[in-house]
């Protein structure tokens, strides 16, 4: 392949990399939002949603949401992590003349993994706090 070539083909993965990005921000901070929401619905409208459906219903449903949202996350972020491989060994075809200086690391995610973890893990432990609360 040519350098030009090479050049437009780690431009076009690097605009999937920005996107998955931002993907990945975005459906994080819906899922968080969500489940927070799920949680605190029993303590917001306890005297709309007493008579309805048991209240202990949320933060149980709130758990069974966090193992999907884990998975989904999971997903997400495995493809975000295939495209930052994908654009260091482009970025290794090039000639180092083309070559982008690129900080080490910067396309392989690991500290996502983390963020998902420990946010799933803080999650499961306020969906647990508040199954307690409402239990007693």
């Amino acid at each position: 392949m040519k350098n030009s070539e090479i050049i437009q083909l780690y431009a076009t993965y690097e605009k999937e990399w920005e996107y998955r990005d931002s993907s990945f921000w975005n459906i994080y901070f819906k899922i968080l939002f969500m489940e927070i929401t799920i949680n605190l619905v029993p303590f917001l409208y306890k005297e709309y949603c007493e008579d309805v459906v048991p209240l202990v219903l949320f933060p149980i449903v709130g758990i069974i949401l966090n193992f999907v949202f884990l998975y989904i996350l999971l997903a997400v972020n495995s493809r975000y992590v295939a495209i930052g491989k994908a654009l260091r060994r482009i970025n290794d075809m090039l000639e180092k003349q083309y070559r982008r200086e690129v900080v080490p690391g910067i396309f392989n995610r690991r500290l996502l993994y983390f963020v998902i973890y420990v946010s799933f893990a803080l999650m499961i432990i306020l969906s647990v706090y508040i199954l307690i609360i409402l239990l007693k």
